[in-house]
């Protein structure tokens, strides 16, 4: 699993159909309530899955471009506690160190696990995540948890979330959290949370349909589907397809959304912004922009910001830093980009060890033994 929206995933998953001819099946309000149970033997059944989401159909390789957007559907993850959202801000804090310590290593899983605690989903997804894969650190690597992953996946699929179906066929992809790889049911489920608008799912399935047909329209059909779901990888994708196709000013609206969005994509967006603002005649003829050195020295910030921290976002960026023809103010940094609540906080940020003792007098701290301990680098 991954942080990032990569496309190798999404092509092994069409490698899978085609291969099948193209007829592929293809815990936490109170404390002592929040600590995860055993993890369930046991995977979800297809039967189970269809009790919590509705039916799973086949996967339909041969749905048009007029039926994808025509049922565009979007869902948005449960609003999260402000105090688990404070957990969470400090565990990306941590996550975002390209080679942490052990010390840090385990402080951001400890932030996590109290965010994901008090039910934030973000979190949850981050740990399921986090406990598929091992984790190189300085002094040594963590190894893979896959009971730890599924349990909390299995919770993602407990409280109905449709995201958790996508971590679910990502888990069958990878053979993963547990589950022995069936790309099959992977390609099922992810149609499934695709249909009932998990942005992820219809970013990732429209690579799907682009390797199976290599029809453009579709795929457009389900990025641009995606990108109303404000996924930063999606608008950045979405933005390329508008400026092809001569839509400027909608292509540049598009790379500011992925911008504001943050992530990986995001930074790639505030790069096209900031090259089109720098000179680049080519981004100036298709994004109809010209020369304007503040706001590409703007855009440049930003851009070097979420190279540093991709889980930063942005969301008063179009107050501060404005698309022409509005005029640009004075720009006051990257941080009056923000929210006021996620300036203040990364202009200081407070030690993880703060956190932590918020954790432990809340009673969300992981229970003794817990958090394993990494093995040494041969």
């Amino acid at each position: 699993m991954s942080f990032h929206t990569g496309q190798q995933r999404v092509r092994a998953i069409a490698a899978l159909c085609l291969m099948a001819g193209l007829t592929c099946l293809v815990w936490f309000a109170q404390p002592c309530a929040a600590q995860p149970s055993k993890p369930p033997a046991k995977d979800y059944t297809r039967q189970e899955i269809e009790q919590l989401y509705g039916a799973v159909k086949p996967f339909d390789a041969d749905r048009s471009a007029q039926e994808l957007l025509s049922s565009c559907a979007r869902w948005e993850p449960p609003v999260a506690d402000p105090q688990a959202r404070r957990w969470y801000r400090g565990a990306t804090t941590l996550n975002a160190i390209a080679y942490r310590t052990i010390e840090q290593h385990q402080q951001m899983l400890i932030l996590y696990e109290a965010a994901a605690r008090k039910g934030h989903y973000q979190a949850v997804k981050n740990l399921t995540i986090l406990y598929s894969e091992s984790s190189l650190v300085r002094g040594g690597r963590f190894p893979a948890e896959p009971e730890k992953a599924r349990a909390w996946l299995h919770y993602g699929l407990e409280q109905r979330w449709v995201g958790a179906l996508e971590w679910l066929s990502t888990a069958l992809h990878e053979g993963s959290a547990g589950y022995v790889a069936n790309g099959q049911l992977s390609l099922m489920y992810l149609q499934k949370a695709a249909d009932l608008g998990d942005p992820l799912a219809q970013y990732q399935l429209a690579e799907v349909y682009w390797d199976i047909s290599r029809q453009v329209e579709r795929k457009e059909a389900l990025m641009e589907c995606a990108a109303k779901g404000d996924l930063s990888a999606a608008l950045h994708s979405w933005a390329g397809y508008r400026k092809i196709d001569g839509h400027a000013q909608e292509a540049t609206r598009l790379y500011q959304r992925a911008t504001m969005q943050g992530g990986v994509k995001g930074a790639q967006a505030a790069y096209v912004l900031y090259s089109a603002f720098a000179g680049d005649k080519n981004d100036q003829k298709r994004l109809g922009v010209t020369d304007d050195k503040p706001r590409a020295q703007a855009y440049r910030e930003i851009k070097d910001a979420l190279d540093e921290n991709m889980f930063l976002r942005f969301p008063q960026l179009n107050e501060v830093l404005p698309l022409p023809p509005a005029k640009m103010p004075p720009w006051k940094g990257i941080y009056s980009a923000m929210s006021p609540d996620d300036a203040a906080y990364y202009q200081n940020p407070p030690p993880a060890e703060f956190y932590i003792e918020e954790v432990r007098r809340a009673g969300y701290m992981v229970p003794d033994g817990y958090l394993s301990q990494p093995v040494p680098e041969r």
